[in-house]
């Protein structure tokens, strides 16, 4: 293994840490959540945050790593110094703000 590949590994493994963390659990919630949007865009991600905190509607965000399906495929471990991240990150609020929130995103994202 060369410096790059062994540097690309550090950078996937901290990524995946700070998804770990950046995943927010409220328990503010007084009934079930309800998903209102989804995407693997880090800019659109930062645009809904800003505009659900804009209009003071709690959320939740789950990230999940679609980078690798399976650990031990053959194909991903011929290639482990290239792996790249693919994140896709969901938005939950509670369902009594769900219409409002969907509507205020695609209306400004």
């Amino acid at each position: 293994m060369n410096v790059l590949n062994i540097l690309d590994e550090i950078w996937y493994f901290l990524m995946k840490e700070r998804l770990q963390k950046e995943e927010k659990c409220m328990s503010l919630f007084t009934g079930k959540t309800e998903l209102v949007y989804s995407t693997s865009d880090s800019f659109q991600k930062e645009r809904v945050q800003e505009i659900l905190n804009e209009n003071h509607i709690e959320y939740k965000i789950r990230a999940r790593d679609d980078s690798r399906r399976n650990p031990f495929d053959q194909a991903g471990l011929g290639s482990l110094g290239n792996n790249r991240l693919l994140v896709t990150y969901s938005f939950y609020v509670d369902k009594k703000d769900a219409e409002w929130a969907v509507r205020l995103i695609h209306s400004q994202v």
